[in-house]
């Protein structure tokens, strides 16, 4: 029986490729029980979960007496979930002299698996008191205590024993995986905070520890702050994609774009871009103006995905900026073939029919558009403004008033002051004027923007400085 010297990455080599002509010829290596182990986790390692349980039950077939190897195929029968035999497995491995901590934590998880949930935590509880239970085990005894609590649905209790496995073992990754999650379960935004600087004083290269206090940041709306802690983690480790994601997506929503279009560009170096990432591209591109490359993004979109209904909007808003009607409005139809519920899609089309002067068409979208969004002012200003356009003063009045009843806005105000100032209804557009400074005085702008004549009106800048002053 030849000794294997396992230090040396050439012995296992030799090892697997010995293995593997033997299996082959469909007989069996005579090994150690050393030897054995190490072909099995070579497996492990390699997701050939059928190859190691055969190496281990021809590892037993040897030695049957191993405590160890019963312990690993336990280990494996729980990997493919196959509890009922883990269990005889374990009984095995305590009979053959494994720690009763190693296999009482393995028994805990078969429990686990078969919904035994109180005989589990009954195990992890007895295991918690024993005395050569070292840190890195009592952490792994929490991580699973934590997994039962979130299976019952204990979420405080699910809370409390993540974290102290992290307070035993900062470094355990199966407990940062799972911690934010049950962070947002509990809204311990703040406890995470705290907890994550302790880990990060300890290992400030724990880069789980910092996309978790990204997480806490994020929701306790200290933005700056999460998007570093999301740079921090994938600058440690650059495979970490979910770092990445939710950097650019807090960045994009803080309309950071350039930010959020670097940290999307890094992202389809290290990963395969899927429609929506190279969506996002394009949109970046297209807010910060440079459309003939965010259309370029947003056709590789496309390609990935031909129903995304916002890819084809967004493409008809490119054209829209190009002052490319035609081309605009075909996007958005297609757009809204595929969701034709979305108010700005329907909004985007009616203006894009108004450019070309095609009022018949726009009129009715306009109408969808508010009816679906009645709260949205800038819809309803449009709206009038089309009317207004047309010389149909009273009919942009009209749908003014109605915008009051629909919406809370001080440029609805301010808009309804300056159809009735074109009306000669001074009075009423000065009372519409107070109600709109009263809400916002710093959108009066909008009343010059229609009335550039009233600029300087003596009656309208002396409600105005009463008003600023006030």
């Amino acid at each position: 029986m030849k000794h294997y010297d396992f230090d040396r990455p050439s012995d296992l080599r030799d090892l697997v490729f010995q293995y593997e002509v033997v299996s082959q010829k469909g007989t069996v290596l005579s090994l150690e029980e050393t030897a054995f182990l190490q072909l099995v986790i070579f497996f492990e390692k390699e997701h050939s979960v059928a190859k190691a349980m055969s190496v281990i039950n021809q590892a037993i077939a040897q030695h049957k007496f191993s405590g160890i190897l019963h312990k690993k195929k336990a280990e494996l029968l729980l990997t493919e979930q196959n509890s009922e035999l883990a269990l005889e497995s374990l009984d095995r491995a305590e009979v053959f002299g494994q720690p009763i901590k190693d296999v009482d934590m393995l028994r805990a998880r078969a429990f686990v698996h078969l919904g035994k949930f109180n005989e589990a935590l009954e195990l992890l509880g007895n295991l918690r008191f024993y005395e050569y239970l070292g840190r890195q085990e009592r952490s792994e005894l929490l991580f699973t205590e934590s997994c039962i609590h979130e299976k019952l649905q204990q979420f405080e209790q699910m809370y409390e024993s993540l974290r102290d496995a992290l307070l035993e073992n900062p470094d355990n990754e199966k407990a940062l995986e799972r911690f934010w999650v049950a962070v947002e379960l509990c809204k311990k935004h703040q406890d995470s905070i705290d907890l994550h600087h302790y880990i990060l004083d300890i290992n400030p290269y724990n880069y789980r520890a910092w996309y978790n206090i990204g997480h806490a940041y994020y929701s306790t709306n200290q933005y700056v702050e999460a998007i570093e802690a999301f740079e921090y983690a994938f600058l440690i480790n650059e495979e970490f994609e979910h770092a990445y994601r939710d950097y650019a997506e807090i960045c994009f929503e803080m309309k950071y774009y350039d930010k959020a279009l670097r940290c999307y560009l890094e992202f389809v170096e290290h990963f395969e871009a899927d429609a929506d990432i190279l969506a996002k591209i394009g949109q970046c591109l297209q807010y910060t103006d440079k459309i003939g490359k965010a259309k370029i993004y947003f056709f590789r979109a496309l390609g990935l995905d031909q129903r995304n209904d916002e890819v084809y909007f967004h493409i008809g808003e490119c054209y829209a900026q190009e002052n490319l009607w035609p081309s605009a409005i075909h996007f958005y139809r297609q757009a809204i073939r595929l969701d034709n519920e979305r108010e700005d899609y329907l909004f985007s089309l009616a203006k894009a029919y108004m450019a070309l002067g095609r009022n018949k068409k726009a009129a009715p979208l306009f109408l969808k558009a508010v009816e679906a969004a009645p709260e949205q002012t800038t819809y309803w200003i449009t709206y009038a403004l089309f009317y207004l356009k047309q010389g149909q003063m009273y009919k942009a009045l009209e749908i003014i008033e109605d915008a009051e009843l629909n919406s809370c806005g001080a440029d609805i105000y301010f808009c309804k002051a300056a159809f009735l100032f074109m009306l000669e209804k001074d009075k009423d557009a000065m009372e519409a004027m107070r109600e709109g400074l009263s809400i916002d005085y710093s959108q009066h702008e909008l009343l010059f923007e229609l009335l550039p004549d009233r600029k300087e009106d003596k009656k309208i800048k002396d409600i105005l400085n009463y008003f600023k002053y006030e």
